[in-house]
């Protein structure tokens, strides 16, 4: 309802108290959402105190040692260590990442996995792996194969206690670990996170000490504070006119932040960042907000898809100091890791992109656009090197240009110059979001930047309401009205996460004749085509959600304007 209406039916005797009820009452109900989310987070990666004894980490959590926070932990344990100009090496990130998670912090049927038969029955067939082994199989790249000869060579006379023996096995692994063989074995082998130096140094604060566990809960417990602060940018960036407790709501529910929260992900960072320097943009300070947005270096394919906010819209102020803020934050790595680094990194990059174009796991875990296309056109019953086609890197490219020049020709065309806030303004930022490359599912939180500066223009803010609005005529039709897409778009968000995600429901429609399996040319049955359905991390919904926003923002600028006003006839 209008605020003004409101003012005119009570009054201020009345209005005022009831202000500050609903202020105490929005608090109460944030501080309770944050506190679950916390208590979530802490709680996710423990075993349920039920579990049989010997499944029981010796360290109580496993939150640290999984990739999404391990990965991070290791790049800053790295430079900590002084390794920063073998940050890609995976001869020199080993014994880092079996320092920083040792056998004795895991489970008892972990520590005494081998030999096999150390194990407990029910445990013999299960697929057992230290965390330092786990993390250098996630991380990019391979060791040489080398390795498996020089080992076997190095180890074996220990196995024998027969001096003879043992004597003659040394004799051959003196001959078998040749000048060549331990060249290769030191070649370095380039692989690790796909994170960039930058990122190293960003987290080299929290691996000062080698405990990768408590680095994990602090920074668990940072991101949570640093909700408060997103959600008080999202109330600067509307002029107050959202309350402060209400847009910390919105971050804690919003998704994408569960999960980020839960692995000890960097997501509320980055909204940060990208919030913040909209708070300069909107107090007419450009320098100074692609300052901030140059921060965005630490995750260079979202600095790279926001660069095309600057530059659609022409604040080239902003546009300059952003890229010379991310050049100053690589050039400012190189005296420490140096230029050799950065080619590794681009090396690993190339891997991760190869891998993610095939990788069933990555592109169901996905939300860019890139994803959609591939959840829909690989057959991932064949074999990882067969899934790969030109056609399908075209409709990836094709889609991500589609959504780039339409966004900067429909504000192009129907701008208001000047405004910051509103369809306009908006649009452009969410398309940039759209445009980027690569991002998995928990950093679809960033999405709620263009949704803030959305609803920060007053005339989206108060009519984005559902009600009916007569249609008038003799025959007192009504029709019901939607107003303000962000509204429904955000309501269909947050209740996608947080209602329907939680129910793990799945579904699927298979087309045939009764159920009946068609058959290839050969006369064999073959599966028949099925669309699946489901309300898992896996299901990209919130992507279909934004992507349908931006095409009603894009129609809504086209007709209307960002003024409201209909387009003039033409002549």
């Amino acid at each position: 309802m209008d605020p003004t209406a409101l003012a005119k039916i009570f009054p201020e005797s009345v209005r005022r108290p009831a202000v500050v009820a609903a202020r105490v009452v929005a608090w109460a109900v944030c501080l309770v959402v944050a506190s679950g989310r916390i208590h979530h987070a802490r709680d996710e990666f423990a075993k349920p105190a039920a579990s049989p004894p010997h499944e029981v980490r010796a360290d109580g959590n496993s939150g640290h040692a999984q990739i999404d926070f391990g990965g991070q932990f290791v790049m800053g344990r790295m430079l900590v260590t002084g390794h920063g100009r073998e940050l890609y090496h995976r001869q020199a990130q080993w014994p880092v990442v079996w320092a920083a998670f040792p056998p004795e912090c895991e489970a008892p049927q972990t520590r005494t996995a081998f030999p096999k038969h150390r194990r407990a029955p029910a445990d013999r067939d299960k697929p057992l792996a230290h965390d330092a082994e786990g993390m250098m199989s996630w991380v990019m790249g391979t060791d040489a194969p080398e390795w498996t000869p020089a080992g076997t060579a190095a180890t074996l006379p220990l196995v024998s206690q027969h001096p003879f023996v043992a004597a003659a096995l040394t004799a051959h692994a003196a001959e078998q670990l040749n000048p060549q063989l331990v060249e290769a074995i030191n070649r370095p082998a380039v692989g690790g996170p796909l994170y960039p130096p930058v990122h190293a140094f960003l987290y080299a604060p929290l691996a000062l000490t080698n405990d990768p566990q408590a680095a994990y809960k602090f920074l668990q417990y940072l991101s949570l504070a640093l909700t408060f602060t997103a959600g008080l940018a999202i109330r600067r960036i509307a002029r107050g006119r959202i309350w402060w407790p209400l847009a910390t709501l919105a971050v804690l529910l919003f998704p994408g932040y569960r999960s980020g929260l839960d692995l000890g992900q960097n997501q509320v960072v980055t909204l940060n960042i990208l919030l913040w320097g909209w708070v300069l943009v909107v107090s007419h300070r450009d320098g100074w907000a692609g300052g901030v947005w140059g921060l965005l270096a630490f995750k260079p394919v979202w600095a790279v898809a926001f660069l095309v906010v600057p530059l659609v819209m022409g604040r080239w102020r902003m546009l300059l100091t952003m890229c010379l803020t991310g050049a100053a934050a690589v050039l400012l790595t190189l005296p420490v890791v140096g230029v050799p680094v950065w080619l590794d990194w681009l090396a690993v990059g190339r891997e991760a992109t190869a891998t993610y174009n095939v990788n069933e796991n990555w592109i169901t875990l996905s939300r860019d656009l890139t994803g959609l296309v591939r959840r829909a056109t690989i057959d991932f019953t064949k074999p990882p090197g067969e899934r790969d086609d030109p056609a399908i890197h075209r409709a990836c490219v094709t889609l991500l240009v589609v959504v780039l020049v339409t966004t900067a020709t429909v504000y192009r065309l129907r701008r208001r110059p000047g405004t910051v806030t509103g369809p306009a303004a908006g649009f452009v930022v969410l398309g940039a979001h759209l445009c980027c490359y690569r991002y998995m599912y928990y950093d679809t939180l960033l999405a709620l930047a263009p949704l803030a500066v959305l609803a920060a223009d007053p005339r989206q803010l108060f009519r984005g309401v559902y009600r009916l609005v007569p249609a008038g005529g003799s025959q007192g039709r009504g029709t019901c009205s939607v107003n303000a897409m962000w509204a429904t778009a955000l309501a269909l968000l947050l209740f996608w996460e947080n209602f329907f995600m939680g129910l793990a429901l799945e579904g699927s429609l298979t087309f045939g004749w009764l159920g009946t399996p068609a058959t290839i040319a050969g006369g064999m049955p073959s599966a028949a085509p099925k669309l699946s359905i489901n309300t898992t991390i896996y299901s990209p919904l919130d992507t279909w959600i934004l992507l349908a926003l931006w095409a009603g923002l894009a129609v809504k600028l086209l007709w209307t304007g960002d003024d409201d006003e209909p387009p003039l006839p033409a002549a």
